[in-house]
This record gives structure tokens, sequence and C-alpha cells, in this order.
């Protein structure tokens, strides 16, 4: 079979594992992402879906498909943003997470929610100052989102409480 038709085989089986996603038919999904992957393993958004159905029961297979997915097509603003998310969730990875979101950020600076998590995730390294400039920029990128306030108030909150109870101690890498 030709690339071109490789592809077109590809795509097609990905759009269709988005629509079972849509069903939360995961399993059916899963079994036509591999398919897609087996036939073109250079489609970034093969791995970005798979990524999204891992999402919480295979942290090491989600980051793995991101990272696939980013170097497959590095200006795939999504697929930098859910990359800063997973690996931001721990603090060994939390710094190169921090520069996956940034990197989601300057791919689209109009995209509130890298803004926001960004704001999180300084939040837990401790960098307060700069969490709660993006927690302002998100504010104004969306004033009537009285989440986006609350969740500052948490996070700033628990990043406190984290590293006064010396419970969550930021990377230093």
């Amino acid at each position: 079979m030709s690339v071109t038709r490789r592809r077109d085989k590809a795509v097609r089986l990905c759009r269709r594992a988005n629509q079972l996603m849509d069903q939360e038919r995961k399993q059916a999904a899963t079994s036509l992402l591999r398919r897609a992957i087996e036939l073109d393993d250079s489609y970034y958004h093969a791995y970005f879906l798979m990524a999204l159905l891992l999402r919480d029961d295979n942290r090491p297979e989600e980051i793995a498909c991101l990272r696939k997915s980013v170097a497959l097509e590095p200006r795939y603003q999504q697929s930098w943003y859910y990359l800063g998310v997973a690996l931001s969730r721990t603090r060994d990875t939390l710094r190169e997470g921090i520069m996956a979101l940034e990197e989601a950020h300057r791919l689209d600076p109009s995209d509130v929610w890298s803004v926001v998590m960004l704001g999180n995730r300084l939040s837990f390294a401790g960098d307060e100052d700069q969490a709660g400039e993006f927690y302002r920029k998100a504010m104004e990128m969306e004033p009537d989102n009285e989440q986006f306030r609350v969740w500052h108030e948490e996070y700033l909150r628990f990043s406190r409480e984290a590293v006064a109870n010396n419970s969550y101690k930021p990377s230093t890498n």
C-alpha cells in the first residue's frame, strides 16, 4: 500500500476512533488507534488521541504518546498542552511540564486553559509571583469566569500549605 493510502486509512481510523471516544467506547477506540499507528507511525494525531485515551490508565504510555506527537508535529498546541499537564503531575517532571505548557502558550496565546494551567503548575513549583501573573492574565481573558479566581485562591493556599508542611518541594531542575 502506498504511503498516501496508508495515511488516508490511518486518518479514517482516527476519525472513527474519535467517534467511539465520544461514545465512551474506549476499548474499540484503542484498537482502532493501534491499527492507525501500525499503518502510519508518522501520523501525530493518532498518538495524540491515544494519549487522551490513556490519560487515567497508563501515565508512562500517555506521556510517550504525547512526546511522539510533539516530535512529529511540534506546532500542534494541544499535544504540548496535554504533555505539560501529564508531566507536571509529579514533582520529578514538574519543570519539564511547565516548559511544555509554556510552549503550548507560545503556540496559542489566546488559549486560556494553557494560561490557567501555567498558573496552577507554577504555584505548585512555589513560584507564586509568576503564578499570580498567569491567573491575572486568565481573569483578564475571561473576566466573568469566577472559577479562575477560585482556582487561583485554592492553588495558592495549597502551595503555601504544602511548602510549609514540607510535603511538596518544588523541583530545582
